[in-house]
């Protein structure tokens, strides 16, 4: 901070200085009375070198942000009322453009910065779709509850598929493949021509008929496994194979599970518990299949 009076004024001002640029040095000047405090920004060229003859009085100090230089400047009092006229005009020109922008990016007039939607891959949970009227479907359709049956979002489209089931709360489930024909409202399902299931009796059902039965029966926290290579649907608990596949199945199917009595499963169809049977993978989407 220093002080000087401006050539031809008897006016003494305050002045600092700090250098932003090789060209540039802003100057903070104020009156008298220490109000009205302006600060703007000036070219080294209109600085004048201590001792010239452009200024009356060497009452200078140093700067200590300009590496050490001596800066004067050359205001008079015309000058500056100039300069607080100009900048009180670029500062209301920038409130009211700011204003506008404002405004206009409000009014959707293409101030706005544009976004880009990013666009959500599928994944295959169970099918909202496609499920009893007392279902409830949560953690974003991979958990059921309720009563009833739901489907898979996908049918099974390739060769050899593979889904797990956890058994998060025990009651009265079954797991396993249905077209969209099958019955989702009646428990359990396997009664019909269109869905073939494991039940949590043990007994494996489909179109009224039990086609076998496993004695080790899965117990809360348990995972059942599912593969099907549209020649047989077989089934697994906690990753060892049960040996009682359908070999029925016909047409299209999806996978296929229902509720009762206070049960509750997660389906998985990635990320699973256990490695698929070899050669085995998990459920691909129909647009998947056309892109590889």
């Amino acid at each position: 901070m220093g002080s000087f009076r401006c050539c031809g004024s008897t006016n003494f001002l305050s002045w600092t200085t700090s250098s932003y640029s090789s060209n540039q040095t802003e100057t903070n000047l104020l009156n008298d009375s220490g109000v009205n405090t302006l600060t703007f920004t000036v070219p080294k060229s209109c600085c004048i070198e201590p001792g010239s003859q452009d200024c009356q009085d060497h009452r200078h100090m140093k700067s200590d942000v300009t590496a050490n230089k001596y800066i004067y400047t050359k205001l008079s009092s015309q000058n500056l009322i100039f300069l607080l006229g100009v900048t009180k005009i670029i500062s209301e020109m920038a409130s009211i453009f700011c204003c506008f922008r404002g405004c206009a990016s409000f009014l959707d007039l293409g101030f706005a910065t544009p976004t880009v939607p990013i666009k959500k891959q599928p994944t295959i949970t169970l099918d909202q779709q496609h499920i009893g009227q007392e279902v409830v479907l949560v953690k974003e359709g991979s958990r059921i509850c309720g009563t009833g049956g739901a489907l898979g979002n996908t049918a099974i489209m390739q060769d050899k598929a593979y889904f797990e089931v956890r058994l998060q709360q025990s009651g009265i489930w079954g797991i396993g493949l249905g077209s969209e024909k099958a019955d989702l409202n009646t428990v359990p399902m396997g009664n019909d021509t269109d869905s073939w299931v494991m039940c949590s009796d043990g007994y494996l059902r489909h179109n009224k008929e039990e086609m076998h039965h496993i004695t080790q029966l899965p117990q809360e926290g348990d995972t059942i496994g599912v593969s099907y290579n549209h020649i047989e649907l077989n089934f697994y608990l906690n990753g060892q194979k049960l040996d009682c596949p359908f070999t029925n199945v016909r047409g299209q199917v999806y996978p296929a599970v229902y509720v009762d009595d206070g049960a509750v499963l997660d389906v998985v169809f990635d990320n699973f518990v256990h490695d698929p049977p070899p050669g085995f993978d998990k459920i691909m989407l129909e647009q998947s299949l056309l892109e590889t």
